[in-house]
């Protein structure tokens, strides 16, 4: 098969409830090539901004195939099994579990639809397979920031500038990204903790294991994912 305009559907691993997953073959790399030459892409990557040729796309592309501590997945539209950008977690640990985690949405006119969040749940879902765990999510407006982990007291005034505060109520002192990460991971064990094997439930997916998936995204591409 030797055009991204085929008319044979593309071969998907991974299927949510618009997205879907697939391997990223090389029929992609002039889509690819379109997509790194778009400089709004390219600036969201942290990449330079200069002219990126079909060769040069598609070596970069067997080098990184050709990689065994990376999952590369092409993204599509499930509706109508159109590619729209791409999902990589490069350099995998396998030892300590742990990798980054690089999506941007290719395509301008699906920017700003959720097709961003929906692919990173899958990804965090497929990782949480890998290594036997489950992924919990957290409501999008729990106060992880805001809630004291040694008395609870959730503290309404703190603002994103206030990178290191005091709780008012016992006079603990945070950092507030790591009391962020600190109380997710209590949150989310606290819900796991609720669920038995086979149940679901608001912001619970599949059946339960001996684990839960730390996530952090350390680099990601594309504006209003």
């Amino acid at each position: 098969m030797s055009s991204i305009d085929s008319a044979a559907p593309p071969i998907v691993t991974i299927v949510g409830e618009r997205i879907a997953l697939g391997p990223l073959d090389h029929t992609l790399v002039p889509l690819m090539q379109r997509w790194h030459n778009d400089l709004a892409v390219v600036a969201a990557l942290g990449l330079p901004p200069r002219p990126l040729t079909l060769e040069r796309m598609a070596a970069r592309h067997d080098a990184l195939a050709a990689a065994e501590d990376e999952a590369r997945f092409a993204v599509y539209t499930w509706a109508d099994r159109r590619p729209i950008g791409l999902a990589t977690l490069p350099a995998i640990d396998f030892r300590h579990g742990t990798a980054r985690y690089v999506l941007f949405i290719g395509k301008r006119d699906c920017r700003g639809k959720g097709y961003g969040t929906e692919t990173t749940r899958l990804m965090l879902e497929y990782a949480a397979d890998w290594q036997g765990k489950h992924v919990v999510a957290v409501g999008r407006w729990f106060p992880s920031s805001k809630t004291c982990g040694v008395c609870g007291h959730a503290h309404a005034g703190l603002t994103l500038k206030d990178r290191v505060w005091t709780c008012p109520a016992c006079g603990a002192t945070h950092d507030q990204d790591a009391k962020a990460a600190r109380t997710l991971l209590a949150e989310g064990t606290r819900l796991f903790a609720l669920h038995k094997p086979g149940a679901t439930g608001s912001g619970f997916a599949g059946t339960p294991r001996a684990g839960i998936l730390t996530a952090t995204i350390v680099a990601a591409g594309s504006p209003e994912t």
